[in-house]
């Protein structure tokens, strides 16, 4: 599967400079290595929860790092993505799933929940290995 360019020079940068910083988290740096790897392990677990490669899926994550870590997995599987932010109404979320195709919502929580949308909720200590640094 081809990567595509955002999530192919995160893979190749880890690769190449696995100790390279990729983001600075609550005052730590993270690796592109480890960014990589929660990428991977996220796209996996995505999967085996039936999101499938060309689907479009909306994202309701408020935690920046779990945000960057779940796009940077659709983009591996090569999905559709929109940002259905926790600030909007119900209704302006669902109607923008709906004109966008969305069949799967990643929330945080049960209380994001669309109706018609198959909910995930992702957790970066869960799926994706805890980036914080060793």
């Amino acid at each position: 599967m081809t990567l595509g360019p955002v999530a192919g020079a995160v893979a190749a940068i880890a690769r190449d400079d696995p100790d390279r910083i990729a983001l600075i988290h609550r005052d730590e740096p993270v690796s592109y290595a480890r960014l990589d790897e929660a990428a991977r392990r996220m796209a996996g677990w995505l999967l085996r929860q039936g999101v499938r490669p060309g689907e479009m899926v909306g994202l309701t994550l408020r935690d920046d790092v779990l945000h960057l870590t779940v796009a940077l997995a659709l983009l591996r599987l090569g999905c559709g993505q929109v940002a259905l932010a926790s600030h909007e109404t119900a209704a302006m979320r669902a109607e923008t799933a709906a004109r966008l195709g969305v069949r799967t919502l990643l929330a945080d929580s049960d209380a994001d929940s669309l109706p018609g949308l198959a909910l995930l909720t992702p957790d970066a200590t869960g799926p994706a290995p805890d980036i914080r640094p060793e």
